[in-house]
């Protein structure tokens, strides 16, 4: 990744780091050729990225304030939150977090209002 090998501006690495965290909670099979795309395992080479985007989300605050913004803070619980997921629920052999997103809660209760 053009992150970890220092070919990025500065300037950029917040959005490239969110792209894949975008990619990475859009996981919908077990083997794509994008790497972060891929479903999430115990074994996943993406725990890395995501303790290093965690922590680079974490140590970021916004200028002139002292808060962590709200969106961001909503990140870093999903981060969280899918890890525990994955490495405590021991049913789990992978996990397609497309299929856990708000936008299938939406539908699938979309589809329950129009029946």
């Amino acid at each position: 990744m053009m992150i970890s090998e220092g070919k990025l501006p500065k300037e950029a690495e917040f959005t490239a780091k969110f792209i894949s965290i975008f990619d990475t909670f859009n996981s919908s099979s077990r083997y794509d050729a994008k790497a972060m795309k891929l479903a999430i395992t115990k074994t996943s080479k993406d725990w890395k990225f995501f303790q290093d985007t965690y922590n680079y989300g974490a140590n970021l605050k916004p200028q002139g304030g002292k808060a962590i913004l709200p969106t961001l803070e909503g990140w870093l619980r999903n981060i969280r939150s899918l890890s525990k997921l994955v490495t405590e629920v021991d049913e789990l052999d992978f996990v397609l977090t497309r299929r856990i997103s708000q936008d299938m809660l939406e539908h699938f209760f979309a589809k329950l209002r129009g029946k």
